[in-house]
This record gives C-alpha cells, structure tokens and sequence, in this order.
C-alpha cells in the first residue's frame, strides 16, 4: 500500500502525530536515541515512536502544551487509536493505529438498484 492511497485527513494526522511525539522525546526526554516505525496493511495504518530517554525530564515541568491530549484527540477523530506512556527500562513509546477502509467506490446506481 502506497502513502498517496491514504485519505488525505489520515495522513495529515499521521504526520503531526509523529512530529509532535519527535519534539516531545527532544523536549523531555533528552534521548540519544528515537525510532520511528510506520507500517501499513489494507486494514491499519500503525505508528510506533520510541526513545530512550532518561528519568529526569529535559524540560521544567509546566512548560509543556497539549502534545499527547492533541494526538489521542487527532487519533480519536478518525476512528483510531494513541498510547502513550513509559518503557521499561527507560524511555517513552507513541504508538498510533488508524483503521483504513480502502473499499472500491459505489457508484449511485448500484445503492439504488432500478425497479424491475
């Protein structure tokens, strides 16, 4: 499955997702390390970000936005679905998961079939 057969409202929210949860590990976590794994079926489109920051945050607590409610509200919206939370033994993992329904088109005459 090729990226330009997702709808265009999947792939806009898949991109921010991953953004946000990049400046996220950079803000917060100071990690030497991020991965980011897209992988794609006729059914799902998934997202795993993960760091290996540290314990301590990079950034003063009460300095941050609404990055993780933003990307569970941007998940949500489309039928889909975010976690967020710690990895053992440190780090911090995104995972997002948007179901995709790649059905063929219905053409009108086939949702109202003419009287016989």
């Amino acid at each position: 499955l090729h990226a330009d057969a997702l709808v265009e409202p999947v792939r806009a929210a898949a991109f921010r997702i991953v953004q946000e949860s990049l400046t996220n590990a950079l803000k917060h976590a100071g990690p030497t390390h991020v991965d980011v794994t897209v992988s794609c079926t006729r059914t799902q489109l998934r997202m795993l970000v993960t760091d290996d920051g540290t314990d301590r945050p990079a950034q003063p607590p009460g300095h941050g936005g609404r990055g993780i409610v933003g990307m569970t509200e941007r998940a949500k919206i489309l039928g889909g679905r975010l976690q967020a939370g710690p990895r053992e033994p440190r780090g911090f993992a995104v995972e997002a998961i948007f179901p995709l329904e790649l059905a063929q088109p219905t053409h009108i005459d086939d949702q109202h079939p003419a009287a016989t």
